[in-house]
């Protein structure tokens, strides 16, 4: 029987063996759907020379936006047809992607010391992790987008000069002003993709907290709180500093109707002397518009925080699950090797670093790696100026069950502002009442459902009164707020 048994398996080897070329000669076409356009040629490149060692893989790159994604998303896990590589779109929790079995566990296809030379909180469980299984990489480290760049030339054109980069709304108002007059129809003082309802929620959150308020960058929920409590100082005074701007005629008027990107663009052509945006435009520019002369700088605070000494801060969480394989991933072994190599490889993270349009998530990286003195800048104001704030999904993995029947009601707050770029709200103050009120009741009834289906999961899991922004909220905070509410 020994004898038949080893027969038996010299047979078998040789079988295998003897398979392993006609496999590594097959053709194969591996899709991605992205939608980091300003990232996009330098992942062209790494995909080429990723494809040196991989002659017989083809890669279909699709590049959409943010806007789109989601969209094309749901579409495709409704039809069973996704790429086998995808984003996750930023309206859907990563922990639900998981949980509704989005994406493969990438841990069963990487040796499990790939993520040792990320930075702390790059992998985390309850975001893109699930029962101590990878799901989903980040693309990039976490650093705020909220910066003004501004245009150098136009403002010389308008008599201004970086004596005159603001500190307040009013000044912010005033400059604005100054370029949309010396711009005679041509130029307007400040361009928006405000179409882009994602960009508009980050301009909100990110100027409110720069101001003294306490709100997070994904969820409609104050911080110090847990609560969708929208009736603040620092949220009427943001708001007023856009009503403002638009009853000036300071605001492109393709603001409310366009995409980030054709914002950008207008932007680089000459058509506005601002523009809130992130990091990523200073590689691309320096790149696709080389005689683009432009600065930037750190957003002004409200009048009423200046006047009292108040600097807040940019609200930034650890890296954002970005990417995972598909389910319907044919060749999960190929798709892990692509993502680990291309999107999260060593080479390509470097070189987006040096270009200054990402930042990086592997350790013995710096920003001080960038090349454009300008991603330095921009790089050194975040960098003092952003902390890390509370995620709750870190706390408790039970508050995404919460968080996905939580149905926001509308309005919403980045909603409200985007019609008041637009014109079409003048009185905002009384929506952002009834939006607290109706979103109020509505988050209680979530978390008495969450409750009522089991999870364990409490308004306690959402509020930090504690935490006064003047630190990052790190694994020692954590620790601190569990025994606190012990």
């Amino acid at each position: 029987m020994r004898k038949f048994s080893l027969v038996l398996s010299l047979i078998l080897l040789i079988t295998m063996v003897a398979s392993v070329p006609a496999v590594a000669e097959e053709k194969i076409t591996l899709t991605v759907l992205d939608c980091s356009d300003t990232c996009y040629t330098y992942r062209q490149e790494a995909t080429e020379k990723w494809l040196e060692s991989h002659p017989n893989v083809e890669v279909e790159y699709t590049l959409t936006t943010w806007g789109s994604l989601g969209e094309t998303i749901m579409a495709g896990i409704s039809s069973g047809e996704t790429p086998d590589l995808f984003a996750c779109p930023q309206s859907v929790q990563a922990s639900d992607a998981i949980s509704n079995g989005w994406y493969l566990p990438l841990s069963d296809y990487v040796d499990e010391t790939a993520f040792d030379n990320w930075i702390d909180g790059a992998i985390m469980e309850g975001k893109g992790m699930q029962d101590g299984k990878v799901y989903m990489v980040p693309e990039q480290g976490s650093i705020a987008s909220c910066l003004v760049l501004y245009n150098k030339d136009l403002w010389a054109a308008a008599g201004l000069t970086e004596e005159d980069i603001p500190e307040t709304y009013s000044e912010f108002r005033e400059v604005a002003r100054i370029l949309t007059e010396a711009g005679n129809g041509e130029s307007y003082g400040i361009v928006e993709g405000a179409a882009q309802i994602d960009r508009v929620w980050v301009d909100l959150a990110c100027w409110a907290d720069y101001s003294g308020g306490f709100y997070m960058t994904e969820d409609y929920l104050n911080l110090q709180t847990g609560m969708p409590d929208w009736n603040t100082q620092e949220i009427y005074d943001l708001m007023q500093l856009w009503a403002d701007l638009y009853a000036d005629g300071s605001i492109h008027p393709n603001s409310a109707t366009q995409q980030a990107p054709d914002a950008r663009a207008q932007f680089a052509n000459g058509q506005a002397g601002m523009i809130i945006q992130g990091w990523w435009n200073v590689g691309d520019w320096s790149v696709n518009y080389p005689d683009l002369n432009f600065g930037v700088f750190a957003p002004p605070v409200s009048d009423t925080a200046y006047e009292n000494g108040v600097k807040g801060f940019f609200p930034v969480e650890t890296p954002t699950p970005f990417m995972g394989i598909s389910a319907n991933c044919e060749y999960p072994e190929i798709a892990a090797d692509y993502l680990m190599n291309v999107i999260c490889g060593v080479d390509y993270q470097q070189t987006i670093t040096n270009a200054g349009v990402q930042y990086p998530f592997i350790n013995g990286m710096s920003s001080s790696d960038a090349m454009h003195p300008l991603s330095k800048e921009y790089f050194s104001i975040v960098e003092t100026n952003q902390r890390i704030i509370p995620e709750p999904i870190l706390l408790n993995k039970d508050t995404a069950i919460a968080l996905n029947l939580f149905m926001t009601p509308t309005p919403t707050p980045a909603e409200i502002l985007q019609g008041v770029m637009s014109g079409q709200i003048t009185d905002f103050k009384p929506l952002l009442e009834n939006y607290t009120t109706q979103a109020s009741a509505a988050w209680l009834d979530a978390l008495e459902e969450a409750q009522a289906i089991g999870a364990n999961v409490s308004i306690n899991d959402f509020a930090f009164p504690e935490w006064d922004g003047t630190t990052n909220f790190d694994a020692a905070a954590y620790e601190a707020h569990r025994a606190a509410q012990q």
